[in-house]
């Protein structure tokens, strides 16, 4: 792609954390701007403006002063075009675990904005006319605890004083649930959404990832504390860790259906550039790569369908199956919203946020489509009716939540499908050809030497 913009006579600039982590592979760029951009885009700007027109900005190991982060230009975004608008509180994550990049990208200790500065970036937006959905991109938003206790008393004030314009969604680790005044500012906040990485049931698993943090509660009753805040999680899930035994993607499943979530990301173990988990599997020699190293990295295109991008210890074969029973289990329409049903039981919920009236018809869209596709489609109607029902007979907020649940299984049905099909075929070829040939084929072979 680099080359043929280059062929066209255009000037290619690449940044990001994918070039970050492996610049080699973007060589070709006329500029590489490295790290994070408060650090690397000024200069950047002023390159271009002298004239030149190659250059590589890196800050080396410099971390940006999230305090002087200039205001999102939010002015550029037409916000009927977006779902929710993001915006970030901190960076970096205390934890440590082995497959994670955010922690080699940004470090291990949190940097946060101050509330005052956070509060300004929202204040922009609210003078700006937007309402509704805000989104905290943190990758831990509760890195710091203490910190970020001081802004939600701050953003719970300020939102009260405006009528509670907006309302939130997140990603933390599970430790929020244990975690009682935490969970109750979230919930006085107006949280409404969180994100989840539970990884796999299997204490073992969690450890030897360097996960531990998931092993201080048991899952389920940690998920519930959350849904019993007030909010609704997503939760992701991994298939491929050395050590699973046999029967890992059905203990996965069950997990799946024990926390009660419903729309659960599971993906398979990939191993991201610089992080401990690809230095520990070049040292062993099983990160596979292709020939030439500048090429793209060797997941064709995420880790539903790309995965596993290293000489596994069980088979392939043996891991791709069970990866697709359980995506049929997880995603199958019965066990999906019954899975929705059992959530609204623990689910309590809040919201002071008020949908405007230019949200009312979004959201009276949102239920007519949901409810035309799955009456139009025989095998979704009848569990979508009974958990539409369900929600009914607990209130209008159960059923707002149901109802966004219903529409995400227009898209997670489809994707299932896609990705058990992939799934198959990788495995008829395994097992017609064997590993080696498979691997052959697409010119992967394990790096013996560092990367």
């Amino acid at each position: 792609m680099i080359e043929r913009a280059r062929a066209a006579g255009k000037t290619v600039v690449v940044g990001g954390p994918d070039a970050t982590s492996q610049p080699e592979v973007y060589a070709a760029a006329d500029f590489l701007v490295l790290g994070e951009a408060e650090l690397t885009v000024p200069s950047f700007i002023k390159a271009w403006e002298r004239g030149e027109r190659t250059g590589r900005f890196d800050p080396g190991e410099a971390r940006a002063d999230v305090e002087a982060s200039p205001v999102p230009r939010f002015g550029l975004l037409r916000f009927s075009d977006y779902l929710y608008i993001g915006v970030q509180l901190a960076r970096g994550c205390p934890y440590n675990c082995e497959f994670c990049d955010i922690i080699e990208l940004f470090g291990r200790v949190p940097r946060l904005k101050s509330p005052a500065r956070m509060l300004r970036e929202l204040q922009t937006l609210y003078d700006m006319g937007f309402r509704g959905h805000i989104d905290f991109v943190d990758d831990n938003f509760i890195g710091d605890k203490r910190a970020v206790k001081e802004f939600l008393r701050r953003l719970i004030a300020w939102s009260e004083e405006r009528g509670w314009p907006f309302y939130f969604s997140t990603e933390a680790t599970i430790t929020l649930a244990a975690d009682a005044e935490l969970l109750g500012l979230m919930r006085d906040a107006d949280f409404r959404f969180i994100f989840v990485g539970i990884e796999t049931p299997d204490p073992e698993l969690l450890r030897q990832t360097q996960k531990k943090q998931n092993t201080l509660a048991p899952l389920a009753d940690a998920m519930r504390k959350i849904y019993e805040a007030g909010m609704m999680a997503y939760g992701g899930f991994i298939l491929g860790f050395d050590g699973e035994k046999a029967g890992a993607g059905d203990a996965l499943a069950a997990c799946v259906e024990e926390t009660r979530i419903g729309a659960a990301m599971t993906g398979l173990l990939t191993s991201l550039p610089n992080t401990q988990l690809e230095r520990r599997l070049v040292a062993e020699g099983r990160l596979l790569t292709r020939s030439k190293r500048t090429e793209v990295r060797p997941w064709e295109a995420d880790q539903m369908t790309g995965g596993l991008n290293f000489l596994t210890k069980r088979p392939r074969s043996e891991i791709l199956d069970e990866y697709r029973r359980a995506l049929a289990r997880i995603y199958d329409a019965e066990n999906y919203f019954a899975r929705i049903r059992a959530f609204l039981e623990w689910f309590q919920p809040h919201g002071r946020h008020r949908p405007g009236p230019l949200q009312w018809p979004g959201l009276a869209w949102t239920l007519v489509s949901v409810s035309f596709n799955c009456l139009i489609r025989p095998s979704l109607a009848g569990p979508y009716l009974r958990t539409l029902a369900a929600a009914l007979a607990r209130g209008p907020k159960h059923v707002t939540v149901a109802v966004v649940l219903s529409w995400f299984y227009l898209h997670l049905g489809k994707q299932t499908a896609h990705v058990i099909g992939h799934s198959s075929s990788q495995i008829d070829e395994l097992e017609r050809d064997g590993e080696e040939e498979y691997l052959r084929r697409r010119d992967l072979e394990p790096t013996r030497t560092p990367a």
